[in-house]
C-alpha cells in the first residue's frame, strides 16, 4: 500500500524534526503545542501581505486576537501574551506604519529561520518519495516558499483542517511539549529506522525525560494515561515505566507523515503554477545548449 521509499522519507523527516526539537529551545517555544504553532505561522502569513500604506494589511496584535478568537485557536488574552513574548524574545519586531496610530509587527529572521528549517524537512521528504524530485531546490526559492505558505494558510482560513495533524497525533500535539514527547518515545523504539511488524516495548525514565524535555513528570504521566485510555499505548509502571506502543499509534504517525507529504506535493505540483526543476530535463537541456554554442549553432 505504501510507496517503497516511504519509510526512507519518513526517516528523513522525523530525524530533522527530532533534531530541531531536541537541539533548540526555539522549537519548544514556538511549536511544541498546536495553538502556539498556529499563532506563529499566522504571524508570518499576515506579514506576507504587509503594505505600510494600508492599515488593513500586515500583522497587528488586534488582528491576531480577532483571527484566533474567531477560529477558536486561543483566547484574546493568550494571543496577546504569546505575541508579546515573541516580540520580547526577538521573534517579532516593530515596523513603522504610514499612519502612526497603527503599530505593525514583523517576523524577524529568527522566526523565519525556524519555518525555513521546518519546510526543509518536508521538501527533503518529498524528494525521496516523489519521482521527479527537485523540491528542496524549489523550496529554497523565497518567492516559491511564500506562495506555498499563502496557499496553505488560505486553506486554513477557508475552513480546511490542517492535514498535517492526524487526530490520534493531536492527543500529543495539543499538549505542551507533547509532540516532542511523542518523538522521544518513537525514537526510543527505533521507529524512525525501519517499519515495525510488531508493537515495540520500551523502558522509559520519566525523570531523565523531564530533564531533557523540560516537562514535569506529572505532565508526562497525564499524557501517557490519556493516550493509554485512547488505545494508543499500554503503560506498566511497576517497577519502572514500560510502555508498549500500539499499532494504532504507529499507523497514526505514518498517516500523519504521509498526509503531510501528500498535501504539500499537491500544492507544489498542482496549485503553485510555477515550473519545477527537473534534474533530468533541465540538466540535459542545459548541456545541449552548451553543445550548440560550442559548435556555433543557433542557441534558442
Amino acid at each position: 500500500m505504501l510507496h517503497p521509499n516511504f519509510y526512507r522519507s519518513r526517516t528523513i523527516y522525523s530525524e530533522i524534526i527530532y533534531k530541531m526539537h531536541s537541539g533548540s529551545n526555539v522549537a519548544r517555544f514556538l511549536v511544541n503545542e498546536t495553538a502556539r504553532s498556529l499563532i506563529a505561522n499566522i504571524c508570518i502569513y499576515l506579514d506576507s501581505y504587509l503594505d505600510i500604506d494600508d492599515v488593513r494589511s500586515g500583522l497587528t496584535i488586534r488582528k491576531m486576537q480577532n483571527i484566533c478568537a474567531e477560529r477558536r485557536v486561543a483566547s484574546r488574552g493568550r494571543v496577546f501574551a504569546f505575541v508579546k513574548m515573541l516580540e520580547l524574545s526577538g521573534y517579532l519586531e516593530s515596523c513603522s506604519a504610514a499612519d502612526k496610530r497603527y503599530r505593525f509587527l514583523r517576523p524577524t529572521q529568527k522566526l523565519r529561520g525556524y519555518r525555513a528549517e521546518l519546510m526543509g524537512a518536508i521538501y527533503a521528504a518529498l524528494d525521496q518519495i516523489m519521482p521527479r524530485g527537485g523540491y528542496v531546490r524549489l523550496g529554497s526559492d523565497p518567492a516559491v516558499d511564500l506562495q506555498v505558505m499563502r496557499i496553505a494558510a488560505d486553506d486554513y482560513f477557508n475552513g480546511i483542517l490542517l492535514l498535517e495533524w492526524h487526530q490520534d497525533i493531536l492527543m500529543f500535539a495539543d499538549r505542551d511539549g507533547g509532540y516532542q514527547f511523542l518523538l522521544e518515545l518513537l525514537r526510543e523504539a527505533n521507529f524512525f529506522d525501519e517499519p515495525h511488524a510488531f508493537c515495540p516495548q520500551i523502558d522509559v525514565s520519566l525523570f531523565n525525560l523531564s530533564l531533557r524535555l523540560g516537562l514535569s513528570r506529572s505532565h508526562m504521566r497525564k499524557i501517557l494515561n490519556d493516550a493509554a485510555r485512547a488505545g494508543l499505548l499500554c503503560v506498566d509502571n511497576k517497577p519502572k515505566y514500560k510502555i508498549t506502543l500500539n499499532a494504532r499509534l504507529l499507523e497514526a504517525f505514518d498517516e500523519h507523515v504521509a498526509l503531510l507529504i501528500a498535501y504539500y506535493a499537491d500544492i507544489i505540483d498542482n496549485r503553485l503554477g510555477v515550473p519545477r526543476f527537473d534534474p533530468v530535463r533541465d540538466v540535459t537541456a542545459s548541456e545541449a545548449k552548451q553543445t550548440r554554442a560550442v559548435k556555433g549553432d543557433p542557441v534558442g
